[in-house]
């Protein structure tokens, strides 16, 4: 499959933001995406039958400038469906050719659409970009950086054969908060293994890196918050 894209579709970012019972991180995680560098061209909030104050403050948000110009909207399940559910709703659903994954209780950096969008552009070949996160806690206290052994030290495009060499050698070089996929080589794969749970990810890059290859960005361009009511620490 080619995963090359024409200019005006490398253009089009979707930010899917899944939410369940995370009232007290919401306003930090939606208004990193609505304030972007690179504003997103679709931003998709799915909650998840929260039952705390969750709805409220999306609803907030959605009334404001800054959601209309990023195209935010929300949708509500009325029966929960899991994270992993959400995520492969959101690669059928949503119209960008770029998807990025975002967690309620994490926060992307101002530039990080702008960041891995360029990195896409210049390796039209792989399949997706990741970067490097900052751990926060549930008080927001800084807790060391991610990943531990980077792949490189400058942004690059590694191959298939590159990434199968690499993963021999260093398994956790991908950060989820911070990875921004291309949506056809995501959908041929048939999305995320729900069995998986919160590995489902992980798996996914994996697979994506091998048969297409990746990019990374040496960069912290998201902040993964481990505070214990974690979907995946």
């Amino acid at each position: 499959m080619d995963v090359q894209t024409s200019r005006r579709d490398r253009a089009t970012v979707s930010v899917f933001l899944p939410n369940y019972n995370h009232a007290h991180f919401l306003d930090r995680s939606i208004e990193a995406v609505l304030t972007q560098s690179r504003t997103p061209d679709e931003f998709v909030v799915i909650d998840d039958a929260s039952e705390d104050t969750s709805i409220a403050v999306i609803e907030r948000w959605l009334a404001t400038p800054e959601a209309q110009r990023c195209r935010m909207r929300l949708e509500k399940n009325r029966v929960r469906a899991g994270v992993v559910a959400g995520m492969n709703r959101a690669i059928k659903e949503m119209k960008g050719s770029l998807v990025a994954l975002v967690s309620a209780d994490d926060r992307i950096k101002p530039d990080f659409l702008a960041a891995t969008t360029v990195a896409l552009d210049e390796a039209p070949q792989v399949a997706f970009v990741s970067a490097m996160v900052e751990i926060r806690d549930g008080a927001d206290r800084p807790g060391g950086t991610r990943p531990l052994i980077r792949p490189s030290r400058v942004t690059r495009s590694f191959s298939p054969n590159d990434a199968r060499k690499l993963l021999r050698h260093a398994d956790n070089v991908f950060l989820g908060p911070a990875t921004l996929y291309r949506r056809a080589p995501l959908a041929a794969l048939g999305g995320f293994d729900e069995a998986l749970g919160s590995f489902s990810d992980g798996i996914v890059q994996r697979r994506l890196a091998v048969r297409y290859g990746f990019s990374f960005i040496p960069r912290i361009l998201a902040e993964w918050r481990i505070h214990g009511e974690n979907y995946s620490v």
